[in-house]
């Protein structure tokens, strides 16, 4: 990104009441916002786009199964840490093995922040984003 442009945020959720949510937010602090609703859909936007930021939920519709979800989000995560784009994990996982499990694998793929949407305080997820953009404009 160069200083003249709008930093580039990637929300991918299957939920469009999350994506409009995360979209509205974000395009008021001046961000250009892509979308995506499937991990395949990931893949593809940041091979053909310049992605600062991605806010990504973990389980989409139609890819949970224990081991697939995994798989599926370890190399999606992989794909990101070669192409250094920084992550915000923002998911619905409630249980507590499944937090436990998210928050190693996020350690291990370092994710830079993790929210829980349950919680999700607006402040801090803008005060997040600008903290993490701003951190990866001087790299």
């Amino acid at each position: 990104m160069t200083h003249n442009e709008q930093p580039h945020i990637l929300i991918a959720d299957d939920e469009i009441e999350w994506r409009k949510r995360f979209t509205s937010i974000l395009k008021r602090e001046g961000y250009k916002i892509s979308c995506a609703t499937s991990h395949e859909e990931v893949v593809r936007i940041i091979n053909e786009s310049n992605i600062d930021l991605i806010c990504l939920d973990v389980l989409f519709d139609g890819e949970y199964l224990r081991e697939g979800w995994i798989f599926d989000w370890t190399y999606l995560l992989t794909e990101l840490q070669e192409k250094n784009i920084p992550v915000i994990v923002i998911t619905g996982i409630d249980s507590r093995i499944d937090s436990d499990f998210l928050l190693k694998k996020s350690e291990e793929y370092s994710v830079s922040s993790i929210l829980f949407k349950r919680t999700l305080d607006r402040n801090k997820f803008i005060a997040k984003v600008k903290k993490i953009i701003s951190f990866s404009d001087k790299k």
